[in-house]
C-alpha cells in the first residue's frame, strides 16, 4: 500500500494505538498482495503492531 515508517509514527503520535486505527488512517495492512508489493516479501501487520508497542508509550509518555 506504499505507507511508509515516517507515517505509521506520525499516525501512532497522533493517539492511534490499535492495528485498526492504524488501517483507518493509512491503508497499512489493507493489501490483498503483500507478499508481491511489501519489500520485505510478507505482510506489514506485524511490523505495524510492533511500532505501535514501541512507539505509542513513547507518545504518551511525552504527552505527560
Amino acid at each position: 500500500m506504499r505507507v511508509t515508517k515516517k507515517e505509521i509514527i506520525q499516525t501512532i503520535n497522533q493517539g492511534a494505538r490499535t492495528i485498526d486505527e492504524v488501517k483507518k488512517t493509512t491503508g497499512a495492512c489493507t493489501g490483498d498482495k503483500c507478499g508481491v508489493t511489501n519489500p520485505t516479501g510478507r505482510c506489514c501487520c506485524g511490523d505495524v503492531q510492533e511500532m505501535i508497542d514501541f512507539y505509542a508509550p513513547l507518545a504518551d509518555a511525552l504527552r505527560r
